[in-house]
């Protein structure tokens, strides 16, 4: 389809094709997703080639890109028969008739699906298997700050489905724009809360339901007695995979300052061990920033930082013509300097000396739920009292990306990291209208 169709034709069509999407039995709809699979397998160098040409990732990150939707392809046919399924409820009797009642699954309807730059396959195909399990219809934009992966994505969306059931759209922000002004019935968004706000305001107007995975300042919160080697290993790959482009990537570390010069000599042999031979930073090793202007954002957080009289204690070189910061950790960043005020999205990993628990606890709840806190220690009442003066999306405890591996968990922020939930089960049922059912019958 190309991207000067009308938009509201395509809704159009969409909505007329509802009740045949809604009818579709559990193996026709995992027919389609099986088809979908196999295309998304078919153009898997396409897709490696992509991702090299847009961000220059390696090839251990593109793999994991097309590997995630084909799990989750896997998984929902596996189970989509009994997902479908209603659920019954007891029954009681009411008005002297004996009443049984149960929950059906059925499709919200017309789903705007919007692709992010820093996963454009994985982002986009994972949820538009729980779109399409669900019995919805979509309208999918892709990213344009990936342009490759955008055209193999659409490539892939053409090959498998006619536009009356997935239709694809490119182009800049003023399609989406355009997009958003349909009168759909949800809208899924992986994205940043500045976008987040925008996208929910526009289904706002429809009153459209939504699923926003935004994102947030994500904590890495270490206790006193921990194994600091052990800590390291993990924040340091948390911090600095895809360039610290996840919306999971460890944000900042806060542990006892008496500990401080302990991790960093951690953490320093953790990074020369990921991103240097022989003391040479390997760019080969990581990905790039996506664009000059996110590369300026992270730089000129850093730059702020020092000039606030941060200080770097690891790392701390810009590469501008190739996109790349080398991965860095400062110290004593004023906790209302930029870096400690916005999501990073790029390798820079401040670390913050506390005192007092209670300091942390009120940083976080300042600065909003977080999507992913991770804490490390073995004393399970200092990780109840996290949970307790806390709230976040997930919560890994001496791990990172378990929570978002297991899809038999829901993911999704809260409040500014996001709203509602999918993976699973979880994503059959966010993409779905619980529909209550009830049946009365005489007892004579």
């Amino acid at each position: 389809m190309s991207t000067d169709k009308n938009a509201g034709h395509i809704f159009e069509l969409q909505k007329k094709g509802l009740r045949i999407f809604k009818a579709m039995p559990a193996a026709e709809r995992s027919k389609q997703l099986l088809k979908l699979k196999d295309v998304i397998i078919k153009y898997r160098d396409d897709i490696k080639k992509a991702l090299a040409l847009d961000i220059e990732r390696p090839g251990s990150g593109a793999e994991l890109e097309i590997d995630m939707p084909i799990h989750a392809i896997d998984e929902t046919v596996a189970q989509l028969e009994e997902w479908m399924r209603p659920v019954s409820y007891r029954s009681k009797v009411v008005d002297g008739r004996e009443t049984e009642y149960s929950v059906r699954y059925e499709p919200r309807g017309v789903v705007l699906l919007f692709a992010p730059w820093n996963y454009p396959i994985h982002l986009l195909f994972t949820p538009l298997v729980a779109i399409l399990a669900a019995g919805n219809s979509a309208i999918v934009k892709t990213n344009e700050m990936m342009p490759e992966s955008s055209k193999v994505a659409a490539k892939i969306i053409r090959e498998v489905f006619e536009e009356a059931q997935v239709a694809v759209f490119e182009g800049d922000i003023e399609v989406s724009n355009e997009l958003l002004k349909l009168p759909i019935d949800h809208v899924f968004l992986t994205g940043s809360p500045r976008v987040g706000k925008i996208v929910m305001g526009a289904a706002a107007q429809h009153l459209a339901s939504v699923t926003l995975e935004l994102g947030g300042k994500c904590p890495a919160i270490i206790d006193d007695k921990y194994s600091l080697s052990k800590a390291a290993k993990i924040i340091a790959q948390a911090a600095t995979y895809d360039i610290g482009q996840a919306c999971q990537s460890v944000d900042y570390v806060a542990l006892p300052e008496h500990r401080f010069d302990e991790f960093l000599d951690a953490m320093k042999r953790e990074l020369e061990s990921l991103f240097y031979v022989d003391g040479e930073f390997q760019f080969s090793r990581t990905s790039r920033f996506v664009n000059e202007s996110n590369y300026r954002r992270v730089k000129g957080y850093l730059d702020d930082a020092l000039a606030r009289g941060a200080s770097v204690a690891l790392g701390g070189r810009a590469f501008e013509k190739r996109l790349v910061i080398e991965p860095t950790i400062i110290v004593d960043a004023p906790l209302d300097s930029d870096i400690m005020q916005h999501e990073i999205f790029g390798p820079v990993i401040p670390v913050w000396k506390y005192r007092d628990m209670n300091e942390v606890f009120d940083f976080i709840e300042e600065n909003g739920k977080p999507l992913s806190m991770y804490v490390f220690a073995d004393d399970d009442s200092f990780v109840e009292m996290v949970l307790e003066n806390t709230s976040a999306g997930n919560t890994n405890v001496n791990s990172w990306f378990s929570t978002y591996q297991n899809t038999e968990l829901p993911f999704g922020g809260v409040n500014k990291s996001g709203i509602g939930v999918y993976h699973g089960v979880h994503g059959f049922r966010e993409l779905s209208n619980p529909r209550s059912f009830a049946v009365a019958k005489d007892l004579t």
